[in-house]
């Protein structure tokens, strides 16, 4: 019960960030007329930003989990 609540939760999350904050930055990037003629390459600046958010998140559980912060590490 507790897997699939936690892929539903998951799943809504995707889903909520898609429309609320992927869509509208390609959106304003496609307007801002600085990438391409038609906005071909508006996806480029949302991509980088939603790669280093990742990279960050990543990098945080990286970091809280080798200096052993208590309550913090899934694994112990």
């Amino acid at each position: 019960m507790l897997d699939g609540s936690l892929g539903f939760a998951a799943g809504v999350m995707t889903a909520a960030s898609y429309w609320s904050l992927l869509a509208p930055a390609i959106d304003m990037a496609k307007e801002s007329g600085l990438y391409g003629a038609q906005g071909q390459y508006a996806f480029a600046p949302v991509s980088l930003g939603f790669f280093l958010g990742s990279l960050f998140v990543f990098g945080t559980d990286v970091f809280l989990a080798t200096f052993g912060i208590p309550g913090l590490d899934p694994a112990g």
